[in-house]
């Protein structure tokens, strides 16, 4: 299998669409799949860094024809750096010896019709987005940010096309999960503070900070990364314990020994999340004012807001409190309870799946309540269930936990690949003449072949517990693949009512 990334950097662009891509490219290899990448040659780009990182990486010319893209924000449309038809026949002339099964766009000025070019290849489609302001054509959308987005990136989409919404799908190094489990909640005095604004040319920004700390606590640790962009700092420094560090392939070692980061609210909030790390914000881009809102909203960073208007007596007042005062361990339990590091493996999973995936089954358990949850409530689960009215959370609470504890009446098995990623449950309740039978997928896994194995694996260690016993469930009318499902098991259709369909299975 081959997986093809489409995806910018510059001094303009920043880092951070390629360091995300180059996770997801990591978790694709460890699966055998070969990942090869498409840049153009922009000023600043990192098509080095790819190529150190082991992925062949294609340069597409600068000078093809004006600057005009295809985007809705006619700023980020001038990224592309040529025309989409044209960007679209460069990158198709690139990949030509390929026989791409995937192909990954992160760009915000490429859109629908970009992509509808290139889907005539045959190839599966996953857009990285993050503004929700365009149309695509894709199988599958991520979005890792917060706010979540999904009900405008619905109305974006085709109704085929799985949206993966949230920080849990962070595309992050694989070093960060490895360092989740090892850190642990920040408390006491500050004792190391992590610099870090991202790779783009943020020398302003980066002295503003290092100069306000030296006001605060002169004789505290720092660690300061620049991008390979970033003009050299001279030797001189306002901290006795200053080190600048450049061209890391990670900064998970960095961010663990730290206490508190200063830093962009961009790709790295998640990094920082994974790790523990509370950070104190500001915002480069406009795409990373609402992350900032939120992120500041659920108590994980500071925000600091624009960086236009920021000064080193702005970063005094705000750091005043953190580097004379002791850290609240709570705000660094909130960040490792958002991010767990295992998005790229997730996502890797979705696009992996397929009808010959291996699967196994599990009870259901207490941490099981919240992905059962989003499961229920996904709109077109809600639209083919018996009672569509949005399930609270409160309700889901109350109703999983009786459930849990009358195993004798109810047993819900979740099925999951050998990697561990969830596809679907399949729930049994006995009921006054028979067990009744529900089930429903991960919206993630739909069409993938996965429906038919979960509900018969599920019967079949039904049946291993209670021999006897008889099956019936009901689905509406209109709900065509659970129908498919119960005739494909053997179920007969037993009664048509109001738009429901009664099943009945035949003896065991």
């Amino acid at each position: 299998m081959i997986a093809a990334f489409r995806v910018d950097s510059s001094s303009i662009i920043g880092a951070g669409h390629v360091i995300r891509c180059l996770s997801l490219a990591k978790a694709l290899r460890k699966n055998g799949v070969e990942c090869v990448f498409v840049s153009r040659d922009h000023e600043g780009n990192l098509a080095q860094s790819i190529r150190e990182g082991g992925f062949e990486t294609m340069l597409l010319p600068t000078d093809n024809c004006p600057s005009v893209g295809v985007g809705s924000t006619p700023g980020l449309s001038r990224w592309v750096g040529t025309s989409w038809q044209q960007d679209a026949e460069d990158t198709r002339a690139a990949l030509e010896k390929y026989k791409i099964n995937w192909l990954i766009v992160d760009h915000y000025g490429l859109d629908w019709k970009w992509e509808e070019r290139l889907r005539e290849t045959g190839a599966n489609l996953l857009v990285i987005d993050d503004i929700a302001d365009r149309r695509h054509v894709c199988d599958l959308l991520l979005d890792q940010n917060v706010p979540d987005k999904t009900g405008a990136y619905r109305k974006l989409v085709p109704p085929h096309c799985g949206i993966m919404s949230g920080p849990r799908y962070a595309l992050l190094d694989p070093s960060y999960a490895d360092f989740h489990h090892q850190v642990g909640s920040r408390r006491g005095m500050v004792q190391r503070i992590l610099v870090y604004f991202g790779g783009g040319r943020y020398a302003t920004l980066m002295q503003q900070a290092l100069y306000a700390i030296a006001e605060l606590r002169p004789e505290i640790s720092v660690d300061a990364v620049i991008g390979q962009s970033d003009p050299s700092f001279g030797t001189s420094s306002p901290l006795a314990n200053l080190r600048f560090h450049s061209k890391l392939p990670t900064l998970a070692p960095l961010m663990a020994s730290a206490d508190l980061a200063i830093g962009a609210s961009g790709t790295s909030s998640w990094e920082r999340c994974c790790l523990g790390l509370p950070g104190v914000v500001v915002t480069v881009a406009e795409n990373q004012e609402p992350i900032a809102e939120e992120l500041a909203r659920l108590g994980i960073v500071v925000n600091l807001g624009n960086a236009d208007g920021l000064t080193k007596e702005k970063f005094v007042i705000a750091l005043k409190p953190l580097l004379t005062e002791k850290l609240d361990a709570s705000w660094s339990a909130r960040c490792l309870a958002l991010v767990d590091g295992r998005g790229a493996e997730r996502i890797t999973g979705y696009m992996l799946l397929g009808p010959k995936t291996p699967l196994r089954l599990r009870r259901a358990d207490a941490d099981d309540e919240a992905l059962l949850l989003r499961w229920v409530n996904d709109p077109l689960t809600r639209h083919v269930s018996l009672t569509s009215a949005h399930v609270t959370e409160t309700e889901h609470h109350e109703w999983f936990a009786r459930r849990l504890a009358n195993s004798r009446d109810c047993m819900i098995l979740i099925a999951e690949t050998h990697s561990g990623l969830p596809v679907g449950q399949v729930r049994f309740e006995r009921g006054e003449a028979n067990w009744e039978i529900s089930f429903n997928l991960d919206p993630l896994c739909r069409g993938k072949g996965a429906g038919i194995r979960t509900v018969r694996m599920a019967v079949e260690t039904f049946w291993e517990e209670h021999p006897s016993a008889l099956l019936s469930g009901v689905v509406k009318v209109d709900n065509l693949a659970s129908r498919a499902i119960f005739s494909r098991m053997g179920f007969s259709e037993a009664a048509l009512s109001d738009g429901i369909v009664t099943f009945i299975s035949s003896k065991p």
